[in-house]
């Protein structure tokens, strides 16, 4: 009987220390921004998933890349002169990462953006896109 009586009281005497506790915020680290290399890339766009599996089949790759990107796969550019790869992604988290450069699958393009690299991965963010690839000395047209 006498537990009975001692656990509500108890409860209520430790009710307010679980809440004052539960209430304070954590201060969270401020975000630092991370600055991008400015690059200039002239290559083909397409779907990093047809690439990896069949590299040898780059004539399926335009059917390839809009079948896999209408899945949600990532689009990447090949560069033309040295054969790299860099993933295209957007400026913005939440935002579509395929978005400028959906237009242009399996497209010779030139992209201008900023270049980020994380561990082994390098990232492209582009800043614009020209569909033909222009003659040496021609200016962007978008």
């Amino acid at each position: 009987m006498l537990l009975r009586l001692l656990v509500p009281a108890l409860l209520v005497m430790l009710w307010p220390m679980t809440q004052s506790r539960a209430t304070t915020p954590t201060p969270q680290p401020t975000p630092t921004a991370i600055p991008g290399t400015p690059i200039t890339v002239d290559g083909t766009i397409f779907a990093l998933s047809c690439l990896l599996r069949e590299p040898s089949q780059l004539a399926d790759l335009a059917d390839c890349s809009r079948a896999s990107l209408a899945n949600g796969a990532s689009l990447a550019i090949r560069e033309a002169k040295t054969g790299r790869i860099f993933g295209i992604a957007a400026a913005a988290p939440a935002s579509d990462p395929a978005g400028m450069a959906r237009e242009y699958i399996a497209e010779e393009v030139r992209i201008r953006g900023r270049l980020y690299r994380r561990s082994d991965f390098t990232i492209l963010v582009p800043e614009t896109i020209q569909g033909a690839l222009p003659t040496p000395g021609e200016d962007l047209d978008r």
